[in-house]
């Protein structure tokens, strides 16, 4: 209407919303959408580097485990318990896997007769500890199995969280004792792939 310019301004201002605002909306709706998509596959992604994180951590302590099993196996077959044969066992533990932190073996009172930790200030501290308190020690000698019980802290390194990996040595058909294996939880293997931040963030 000529010499309304109010009125051509608030009917462009209209028309100019009705083009815009569908768009818009659509735009907010695509862009939620492929948001929720980029959620769902990091969270998918996560969840794949967490059960293959899992998998690799169980191969860890049951490697350690089997560790533990084989040397229990030497003992019984040699069929002796004496602390110096006990010394090369431990010894040959620690060794051949870092990953153990300590590695002890006791007798059938749960007294330490064989050790291998870090230093030798934690070796001479460690040898001839009384374990028959520790509520693994009841179990080991009474179901006579392999035993891997809630994370500890180890009395060598600081106090440092571990995982331990028991095993019963059965000797005559008797409880003899057993062999222990403190696993280091700082030297865990790192996740392979790792997660990218914003992933890190969904877990």
């Amino acid at each position: 209407i000529p010499g309304s310019p109010r009125l051509q301004s608030a009917i462009a201002v209209v028309v100019t919303s009705a083009a815009i605002l569908p768009a818009l909306i659509f735009g907010i709706w695509v862009g939620g959408r492929e948001w929720g998509r980029n959620l769902e596959r990091g969270e998918e992604r996560v969840l794949v580097y967490s059960q293959a994180y899992a998998s690799k951590l169980e191969q860890f302590v049951r490697l350690h485990e089997n560790a533990i099993r084989s040397a229990v196996l030497a003992i019984e077959q040699e069929g002796d318990f004496y602390p110096p044969d006990l010394m090369l066992v431990v010894d040959v533990l620690r060794e051949e896997f870092p990953g153990f932190i300590e590695v002890h073996a006791a007798d059938s009172r749960g007294i330490t007769v064989a050790v291998e930790t870090e230093t030798e200030a934690d070796t001479a501290v460690v040898i001839g500890t009384d374990h028959s308190g520790q509520r693994y020690f009841s179990s080991l000698r009474d179901r006579r199995r392999t035993l891997i019980p809630d994370v500890l802290h180890s009395r060598v390194g600081g106090g440092v969280p571990v995982i331990v990996v028991a095993h019963p040595v059965v000797l005559a058909d008797t409880f003899a004792g057993y062999v222990l294996g403190a696993l280091d939880l700082r030297e865990l293997p790192e996740p392979t792939p790792r997660p990218e931040e914003y992933e890190r963030l969904l877990d």
